[in-house]
């Protein structure tokens, strides 16, 4: 029976980058590798995980995702929680903030959101009391091009910070609160042993990675 946690790792990175080509990047393996593995963990449980979209996104059947509302027909496990920091390049610091970063500098200086559902941002400036909508802001809905935006100087973004150490020497802490993003992971009701164990592995591996959803 298939139980291997580095496949279920694989997955989430497919869908964290955007592309198997990010996700072989941040797991330093080759693109084959990465799709050798997902080939694998959809043949053993019998059901497509990921739609090769541009950019990949999970199928119902392999999503983990911030809604603790089951989808019709499915389940919803509790995973834990991304904790989230917001950063910004030094070379936006230089050009924004260049004396420290205040409520004047955040309502003028630009931002990077995901999407235009992405609030993370806006609350982060709430606790600063900032409206997000009178703020500049720049779309980018990738995962793996959001955190490069950010180093880039784009604009400042909450980045996870469980990889903080992978974003590089340039880029600053702002400080300021802490944003948490409860995860749960959506699966089917069916009766599948597969899906149980497969289950059973993303629970654990997001044990070792997220913070427990009540801190």
């Amino acid at each position: 029976m298939w139980s291997d946690p580095v496949a279920v790792r694989t997955v989430a990175a497919v869908v964290e980058a955007g592309t198997f080509d990010g996700a072989a990047r941040a797991l330093h393996v080759t693109p084959s590798a990465v799709s050798q593995r997902v080939k694998a963990i959809e043949e053993s449980v019998g059901q497509r995980l990921l739609v090769r979209t541009t950019p990949v996104r999970p199928t119902a059947a392999g999503e983990v995702t911030a809604r603790a509302e089951p989808v019709p027909g499915g389940r919803a496990v509790p995973l834990g929680a991304l904790t989230y920091r917001a950063m910004a390049s030094r070379t936006w610091m230089d050009r924004w903030a260049p004396d420290g970063v205040g409520e004047a500098e955040l309502r003028t200086a630009p931002r990077v959101d995901y999407d235009p559902t992405d609030s993370l941002q806006a609350d982060w400036l709430a606790a600063h009391d900032v409206d997000a909508s009178l703020t500049p802001r720049h779309l980018v809905p990738s995962p793996h091009d959001f955190a490069r935006a950010v180093s880039l100087g784009l604009g400042w973004g909450l980045l996870p910070a469980e990889h903080a150490a992978t974003y590089g020497p340039d880029l600053v802490d702002l400080a300021g609160p802490t944003i948490r993003s409860p995860l749960s992971w959506q699966r089917w009701r069916t009766p599948s042993s597969l899906l149980d164990r497969l289950t059973d592995v993303v629970v654990a591996t997001a044990a070792e990675r997220l913070s427990p959803a009540g801190r």
